[in-house]
């Protein structure tokens, strides 16, 4: 049974990676906190911020698009939505950009947590653009507001993101090594911009 091993941790930002079982591909968990923040707007960034608000926190970002809305749907303990979107990102100088065709959903439960999941599908009518390799990604964001002490408010959020990404066709090594350090840096873009005065 395989187990998540540390890589690095930098200002309280930790990074660990897991083998996937068929798969020659780690997938990596970021976990941090987040001070002085609202869970409300750290939930719309993840969800579905429009572009120029997403790329100041993931700079390879190239384009952005929804393809597919959902109705919300309502339960006794949450309530959900989700969307299609199609991302397409930037890489190094030689090899060829990357998009990703998937299904983003967002869970809000009771307790005030909330679930972002990502997951790849394929659909006829949006076929693969042959200026692009179209990768797969199976990703799931938690944000677990934390509360203080003999207080009802809460500004800090724990986030945890898993992440399996198999960015198809030529990738070397040097390109796992970015999306190691992208998944850390998009947390820390977010801290940068989002916490509140």
């Amino acid at each position: 049974m395989a187990l998540w091993k540390k890589v690095t941790e930098r200002d309280g930002i930790v990074l660990e990676e897991i083998e996937v079982e068929g798969s020659d591909f780690l997938a990596y968990r970021t976990t941090a906190l987040l001070h002085n923040v609202n869970i409300d707007d750290i939930t719309r960034l993840v969800y579905d911020a429009e572009y120029d608000e997403k790329k100041k926190i993931a700079d390879d970002l190239m384009s952005q698009r929804t393809i597919q809305e959902y109705p919300p749907k309502f339960s006794d303990k949450h309530m959900s939505e989700s969307h299609v979107c199609l991302a397409r990102y930037s890489t190094p100088f030689g090899i060829s950009n990357r998009e990703f065709l998937a299904v983003k959903s967002l869970y809000k439960f009771e307790s005030g947590i909330r679930l972002i999941t990502v997951k790849s599908i394929n659909m006829d009518s949006v076929p693969p653009d042959d200026d692009y390799v179209r990768g797969t990604s199976d990703c799931a964001i938690t944000l677990i507001p934390v509360y203080e002490p003999s207080s009802s408010s809460c500004s800090t959020v724990k986030i945890v993101n898993v992440n399996h990404i198999d960015p198809k066709g030529y990738v070397p090594a040097f390109l796992i090594n970015m999306f190691k350090e992208r998944s850390m840096k998009t947390i820390e873009n977010t801290r940068r911009i989002y916490i509140q005065n």
